[in-house]
């Protein structure tokens, strides 16, 4: 009776399976099929992208001793923590305060929304020319105006990343505030309208009320922030190529030079898999922490 119960169950869904085939075959062609590949690679010495020789883990030992792969190891988490510091909150802030308007609320979240569609490319190029360290460059020229001296930006070694880090936030908070707002509109009015009443202002009702009951939803978006961060790859090869002086250099970014400017791909699969088994730990915690939040829900 069981297998029976079983069988029904199977033939029910057989037309979902068949539905769902071609998107699946597209993943394991496109992603598992050279995640796997690059995997058994990485063990090799490699002529072109055949394999030459077997030498395990010395491509691994070969990049985790080199003083550029530290740096970027650095970078990338500096990436990361200024990402958190500069652009975490911002989105969080202006939800809050778009949920307040009342006046051409639509034109102002299609404004906050708009560099979201702008291609990545095109809005690294165009900050790098607001960057631009000579008289012409947009910043510089205002700063002229002003009577202060032109500044280097994207060729200060120290907070070239900040910069980086600074436009990518312009280019990305648009869909974070949209998510966020429509987190905060799912809230009861019920509870705004009592701590109105009870005469708390408007920050008071930020801390006790919108803060509390999306805090989950802010848990999954910090989570989802750092991995896609960590994978920061476009803006640092448009707007600086990895320097001043490896100032800016990825992970990803790292893999690619050792792919195609070094030629070394043996090097690149290796950093691709360590990048690779970092993401998967951020990804299942991001999962176990979605699961929780969904439980909770």
């Amino acid at each position: 009776m069981l297998k029976k119960h079983r069988f029904g169950k199977l033939k029910n869904d057989f037309s979902a399976y068949i539905l769902m085939f071609p998107a699946i075959f597209l993943i394991f062609l496109l992603i598992w099929r050279p995640v796997y590949q690059g995997f058994i690679l990485s063990f090799f010495k490699l002529q072109g992208y055949e394999p030459a020789e077997f030498v395990g883990l010395q491509n691994y030992k070969d990049i985790i001793s080199e003083t550029l792969f530290k740096t970027t190891v650095f970078n990338t988490f500096k990436y990361v923590g200024l990402s958190l510091l500069v652009g975490f909150i911002p989105p969080i802030f202006i939800a809050v305060m778009l949920n307040e308007v009342r006046w051409c609320k639509g034109f102002i979240k299609f404004a906050i929304y708009f560099p979201a569609i702008s291609p990545v490319i095109v809005t690294s190029l165009l900050w790098t020319f607001i960057y631009d360290p000579s008289a012409g460059g947009l910043l510089n020229m205002i700063l002229l105006k002003m009577g202060l001296p032109a500044q280097q930006w994207l060729n200060d070694a120290n907070h070239a990343i900040l910069y980086i880090i600074i436009s990518m936030t312009w280019s990305g908070f648009g869909s974070a505030t949209i998510l966020y707002l429509s987190s905060i509109k799912g809230i009861g009015t019920d509870m705004y309208e009592a701590a109105y009443i009870d005469g708390a202002g408007l920050w008071a009702r930020v801390w006790h009320i919108t803060i509390p009951q999306i805090w989950r939803i802010v848990l999954l978006m910090l989570v989802n922030n750092i991995i896609g961060v960590f994978q920061v790859f476009a803006q640092p090869l448009a707007m600086t190529g990895g320097g001043p002086n490896n100032a800016t250099v990825s992970l990803s970014l790292l893999a690619y030079r050792y792919a195609f400017v070094y030629l070394k791909n043996e090097k690149a699969l290796a950093i691709g898999m360590i990048t690779f088994v970092m993401l998967v730990v951020l990804t299942v915690f991001y999962f176990f922490l979605e699961k929780r939040v969904t439980y909770e829900d």
